[in-house]
């Protein structure tokens, strides 16, 4: 049974980071980001910004051309690489010195593409994946990826819109049918898995966003943000109906943050507060509830149909300041 818990804004002043007096750059946590492919710059521009506007420390971007040149004239604290770099430079994270990797924003799904996302999904630091690196999840090589990270309890966060979740469960539908086919149907385990994909095939992400996110977060061994009007997070746990898990549900959205470039601050602003070194769903939870409050903010000044993603960005701070 999943049951769903409210994070509100008590949540999330409970949950919003402090720094202390002695802090650094380094202290305070580093997020690396590969976005901003030749098609969709902006998109990595945007969570670029919105990853520095928050709780990092330190932020530095793998990127192309053309995002690499709007990101520099617009925040030249980041640090900007070729994307080819982060192949095969070191992406540990030092004691008292965390890190995070978000990668998606932007990209296509194309070659080089997919050989940085096998590469993200071997750092040992938390990784946050959105919108183009889940174009990849219907691959055995990534799904092995996603499997080995979670026996290694490396952990791993995926953000996707209710589109991307629905080919999430489908991908997931798909590899228990042809795991049917190892078992006899007489074998208890062909029964666990055929229901498994029932489970999978039947689940849907609008008419039961919390069941989904929790089936998606079980499926990849992640946790999963499940965006949408009232946004579901859920950590991996679910394994039959019979279980109780809680999913947490923030529902400050507002229909002006549909706007295209929103998810893309929004993976950004995930990934600041993972890098910073807070737990993984408390960090979701209160990078959520902070842009959809930016959205709310924004909407209140400018009217929701003059709500871009761009302005989203520039209210985050006042979100922040709202819970003080």
């Amino acid at each position: 049974m999943v049951l769903e818990k409210q994070f509100g804004e008590a949540d999330a002043r409970a949950a919003l980071p402090h720094l202390k007096f002695d802090d650094n750059k380094f202290t305070r946590g580093m997020c690396e980001l590969i976005v901003g492919g030749p098609e969709f710059p902006g998109a990595g521009v945007l969570a670029s910004l919105a990853a520095n506007s928050l709780a990092a420390g330190y932020v530095t971007t793998y990127t192309w051309k053309d995002a690499a040149r709007a990101i520099r004239a617009k925040q030249p604290s980041i640090v900007v690489r070729k994307p080819k770099e982060f192949l095969t430079r070191d992406h540990t994270a030092a004691p008292g010195k965390p890190k995070a990797v978000v990668i998606g924003c932007g990209l296509s799904p194309d070659d080089e593409a997919a050989e940085l996302v096998l590469a993200a999904l071997q750092v040992e630091v938390p990784l946050v994946m959105d919108g183009g690196a889940l174009a990849f999840m219907n691959r055995a090589d990534v799904k092995e990826a996603l499997v080995t990270r979670a026996k290694n309890k490396f952990p791993t966060v995926l953000t996707p819109h209710a589109g991307e979740a629905a080919r999430l469960l489908k991908a997931e539908a798909e590899r228990c049918a042809e795991q049917e086919s190892l078992f006899d149907t007489s074998d208890p385990s062909w029964q666990w898995v055929h229901e498994r994909g029932e489970q999978y095939a039947a689940a849907d992400p609008k008419a039961d966003p919390a069941q989904a996110a929790a089936l998606i977060a079980n499926a990849y061994g992640a946790v999963c943000v499940l965006k949408g009007p009232d946004t579901y997070i859920s950590v991996p746990g679910f394994v039959q109906e019979s279980d109780e898990h809680t999913v947490l549900v923030v529902t400050e959205g507002t229909p002006a943050l549909a706007k295209a470039g929103t998810g893309d601050v929004l993976a950004g602003t995930i990934g600041s507060f993972v890098a910073s070194g807070m737990a993984l769903e408390a960090a979701c939870s209160l990078g959520v509830f902070l842009h959809a409050r930016a959205g709310r903010l924004a909407g209140e000044a400018l009217g929701e149909l003059c709500v871009t993603a761009e302005r989203v960005l520039h209210y985050i701070p006042k979100a922040v300041c709202s819970l003080a």
